[in-house]
């Protein structure tokens, strides 16, 4: 049996992609913090209705990542232009990719909304978690409201971690200055880590949905047989390649381009297999 056909371009595809992903989620998030007044906050902590204030400005996030999603789709059509290069040069053949099939367009405009909707509604959530808790707290307004901006964009869990590192501070006896200051150093810090993460995760579906779907079309042009094609799955050769893809799935061969990959996790229909995978999928030539 042949060897996998590793398209290596992908590699360098994604490693162009993420930092247009994690750049553009850091700028969304940036834009909906300056857009918060903590005077305005600061007044509605004092009333008790500090919530419908916040969910105004957060009505907007969705529209400032719009450019997350653009930058998705660009990587799904240049890793799809990109595969289907490889295909028809692995096969001596004119394989091509149409980015405007219909299955093409419906991936782009599926994923980049999902997204979008993801980290709109757990924004939503991790926000109105972190004002509960400031009441039953008792933070001072004047306190809660650059806390509540500062968070905005993280996951429940990331706000929570701030907040606790702000109370251990306060326990130590730091003064409210160096509380605020080390609470909303480390909140950057989160946020940097939320951006690489979704920047990597994205950048990575984006190019294996690409590919996918070239294989896909040239299976409609009559390059391959759907039925008995053979993958490959590659595990990334990374610092972050975790037990499951080295020895479950690395090397791990199936039949049929529609067959998805089996490990611990699950069914895997195609890299990645968890957030940061770096994983690649190939094709064995006939």
């Amino acid at each position: 049996m042949g060897q996998p056909a590793v398209n290596r371009a992908l590699d360098r595809l994604v490693a162009r992609i993420e930092p247009k992903l994690r750049r553009a989620f850091r700028t969304a998030v940036l834009q909906l913090q300056a857009s918060i007044p903590l005077d305005a906050i600061e007044r509605a902590i004092a009333r008790g209705d500090v919530t419908p204030e916040i969910l105004v400005r957060l009505a907007t996030f969705p529209e400032r990542l719009k450019p997350v999603g653009a930058v998705i789709a660009q990587g799904f059509e240049q890793a799809g232009l990109s595969e289907a290069g490889h295909v028809g040069r692995l096969l001596d053949v004119a394989a091509s990719f149409n980015s405007a099939n219909p299955r093409a367009v419906t991936w782009a405009a599926t994923e980049s909304g999902q997204l979008i909707r993801q980290i709109d509604e757990g924004t939503r959530q991790a926000v109105q978690e972190v004002i509960a808790r400031s009441f039953t707290e008792a933070l001072p307004p004047r306190e809660t409201a650059p806390l509540i901006r500062d968070l905005v964009g993280l996951t429940s869990q990331q706000e929570m971690a701030v907040i606790n590192y702000r109370f251990t501070l306060l326990e130590e006896g730091r003064s409210p200055d160096e509380v605020a200051r080390l609470a909303k150093r480390y909140a950057t810090k989160l946020h940097k880590y939320r951006a690489r993460t979704i920047a990597r995760t994205e950048a990575s579906k984006s190019a294996s949905a690409g590919q996918q779907e070239a294989w896909r079309q040239a299976a409609e042009e009559g390059y391959l047989d759907p039925e008995t094609v053979i993958k490959v799955w590659i595990a990334s050769r990374k610092e972050n390649m975790c037990d499951v893809c080295a020895h479950e799935l690395n090397q791990q061969r199936v039949v049929g381009l529609e067959t998805a990959w089996s490990c611990s996790l699950g069914e895997i229909a195609r890299p990645p297999a968890h957030v940061c995978c770096l994983c690649r999928s190939a094709l064995i030539p006939a």
